[in-house]
């Protein structure tokens, strides 16, 4: 029988043999005690663990207690984010009616308010893509809107791109003319990015400030952003946010925003409008009733307010009028007063006496109005499938660091709307045919990091299994040991210019046309049937028609890519790092046959199976994979497409393989462990 052992108290031990342990217990190391879930759980020690993992490179966001009990958490870009949902699959996520992200991740930079406003154009300019609008557009500078740039390294355009951008100027209280505006009037500018690339912007943006007199300060961790994707998301915003109407500085835009509450989609308001709001806490009307859209009656005269505002929308700036960008009044936010649990037993005792509502109408005057800003997102150039338009458009909710969790983001919660992850918003913008950052920017050194951490993942999970499990892949037994991560990436670079003898593959950036109008360029050029050195001239045209000044002496395209999005016209199912070809006569010859004779079934009876491929016509596309000479792209992201309702992919195709491609021939795409190669058709998108 084994014998219990002694115990950590050495008091208990008999007085003959304590000193003896005594001295043992010196010499040992002894851990400290865990500290137990009740300490835990203290305001103060839930305030030091976050700013523990500040200092670990592991950032908490606010709402991180809320997610890491229901989500799969992943550490990436400094920041511990939400890798997926436990509770469903985003698959299903265009029928749901509404899917909010924490998107407090997002880099933002402030142009200091003390500069003028003639030197922090010049600044951002100096770095921007000229086929985008400058931020010193009259429709940017009253503050009333939100603008979209591509930052490039100074003098590198088109070569050298860092990240997309949106940025808006902040009003803080007087409202700007802008045709009377002074060159030498202060402005403050905030730029948003996507975090994987906040490093390279603020030090691209420290670069070009140097000698100019304009500070850029980073605010990251100083605000919290929130966003709402969904035509269902504005009637969750409009029970959740309460404006206090008696509060002067956001009079109009309470207004505005009482008129929009009929609104169905944020798809109908102009894109990029800010409202600025001044909220009542959501803690005292909590929880929040959400009413079916069938039973929302909507009079004549709302109708007609709702048409007036929509048309006739405030464009002096006065609509976006904040506090946010007052260090001392987010301070206020950090902690919420008073704290749930008083207003609990507040809300407990006197709602039998005087009602909820008479509870609801004491707190207005006592409590502190919240600060938001109300971004909408969405462009009249996003291009999505399938009528799939409304889950691109939704509303963006900026508000000051330490609300998140106890003002919002239980609110939105409680209204029916899905909390999704990184996964899920790459699947949404794979559905809605949008490119997602930096999943699908190739020309971004983020690409080229996030690459590499793939690439390594799929080697480490290929080199796991036992060799007589794993599928074969000659190239990675060729490359040295340390090395062999190179042959599970997708290497575009080597597409572009054949590799010279002994250089390994690699995740390097690679030259994109970027940019709507550079996009829309291209495609017509190449629908025209217009020459590689045309659609080059084309491209600087767009350069020149919106910056006349601007010095682009050429724009080569020998070695460019476009983004596109490929259908597949028959069966399959394109993933990652497939391989795409342009189709030879015989190939075109011979689908022509297969998809005719397909559809002619299909049009004579739905009830019967389709025909199966005769033994002859699949040995003619088995184990035919095209030559290396037309290859003319990659895939990056590819699955089932449920708007499409067959396989779907994003990835890059090289402009000069796309010359003379007419826009209704179709390409062929082959899996990167597929035997066959199968029709699709293309689509550039930006």
């Amino acid at each position: 029988m084994r014998r219990r052992a002694a115990s950590y108290n050495v008091k208990r031990l008999p007085q003959r043999l304590r000193q003896r342990a005594i001295d043992q217990m010196a010499k040992d190391k002894l851990q400290p005690m865990k500290k137990s879930r009740r300490a835990k759980r203290r305001p103060g020690a839930i305030v030091e663990m976050f700013a523990k993992r500040s200092k670990e490179n592991k950032r908490w966001l606010d709402t991180h207690l809320w997610h890491v009990k229901r989500m799969h958490m992943v550490h990436k870009w400094g920041f511990l984010l939400v890798g997926f949902s436990f509770l469903f699959s985003a698959i299903n996520l265009p029928t749901k009616a509404d899917y909010p992200n924490d998107q407090s991740t997002r880099a933002t930079f402030r142009a200091s308010q003390h500069a003028a406003i003639t030197e922090i154009v010049a600044v951002v300019d100096s770095v921007a893509d000229p086929t985008f609008m400058s931020v010193g557009g009259r429709r940017f500078l009253d503050g009333g809107r939100v603008g979209a740039s591509f930052l490039h390294r100074a003098g590198a355009y088109p070569l050298g791109a860092i990240a997309p951008v949106t940025f808006f100027w902040v009003s803080e209280g007087s409202t700007m003319d802008v045709d009377k505006a002074d060159a030498a009037a202060e402005g403050c500018l905030w730029i948003w990015c996507h975090p994987s690339a906040g490093s390279e912007v603020f030090e691209l943006l420290n670069d070009a400030s140097k000698d100019r007199g304009v500070a850029v300060t980073s605010l990251k961790s100083k605000l919290c952003r929130f966003e709402l994707t969904g035509p269902r998301s504005h009637a969750i915003l409009q029970e959740v946010l309460k404006p206090d109407f008696e509060y002067a500085k956001n009079k109009l835009a309470h207004e505005v925003w009482k008129t929009l509450g009929p609104l169905r989609t944020p798809a109908s308001i102009p894109p990029g409008v800010i409202l600025s709001l001044s909220i009542l806490d959501p803690r005292i009307s909590f929880p929040p009733k959400m009413k079916p859209r069938s039973l929302v009656a909507i009079s004549q005269a709302q109708q007609n307010a709702l048409h007036s505002t929509l048309i006739n929308w405030p464009h002096n700036g006065s609509l976006a009028h904040t506090q946010l960008h007052c260090e001392e009044e987010r301070k206020k936010f950090l902690r919420m007063s008073p704290a749930q649990k008083e207003l609990n037993e507040e809300k407990s005792k006197e709602s039998v006496t005087l009602g909820a509502e008479k509870v609801y109408e004491k707190r207005i005057s006592e409590m502190h109005r919240v600060p938001v800003l109300l971004v909408q997102r969405g462009s009249p150039n996003t291009k999505s499938t399938g009528g799939a338009a409304e889950f691109v458009f939704g509303w963006d909710i900026i508000l000051p660091s330490g609300t998140a969790t106890e003002v919002i983001w239980k609110s939105l919660v409680f209204t029916g709307a899905h909390a999704v992850g990184l996964r899920d918003v790459r699947r949404v913008a794979f559905e809605c045919g949008a490119a997602a950052m930096p999943y699908d920017y190739a020309e971004c050194p983020a690409h080229s990091l996030l690459a590499r951490e793939e690439a390594e993942f799929l080697f480490d999970e290929w080199s796991r299994r036992p060799k007589g499990k794993r599928t074969e892949n000659p190239a990675a037994e060729k490359l040295p040991q340390g090395e062999k991560w190179r042959a599970f990436c997708a290497d575009y670079a080597a597409l572009a210019r054949p590799r010279p003898a002994g250089e390994l593959p690699n995740t390097e950036p690679v030259h994109v046309v970027h940019g709507h109008k550079s996009v829309a360029a291209v495609r017509n050029a190449l629908y025209a049937g217009k020459t590689l050195q045309d659609i080059e001239r084309a491209c600087i045209d767009v350069v020149r028609a919106v910056r006349p000044r601007a010095n682009v002496p050429a724009y080569p395209l020998h070695e460019a890519f476009v983004r596109c999005r490929l259908v597949m016209l028959h069966r399959g199912r394109p993933d990652d790092h497939g391989v795409v070809y342009r189709a030879s006569p015989d190939d075109v010859a011979f689908w022509n046959a297969h998809l005719a004779a397909r559809n002619a079934h299909d049009d004579a009876d739905w009830s019967k199976p389709p025909p199966e491929h005769p033994q002859d016509a699949v040995a003619a596309v088995l184990d035919k994979t095209p030559p290396r000479d037309q290859m003319i792209g990659l895939v990056g992201f590819g699955g089932f497409s449920m708007m499409e309702g067959c396989g779907a992919a994003v990835g890059l195709c090289m402009v000069r393989g796309l010359v003379g491609l007419g826009k209704d021939d179709y390409v062929l795409v082959r899996g990167s462990m597929a035997r066959i190669c199968r029709p699709a058709r293309l689509e550039i998108v930006e």
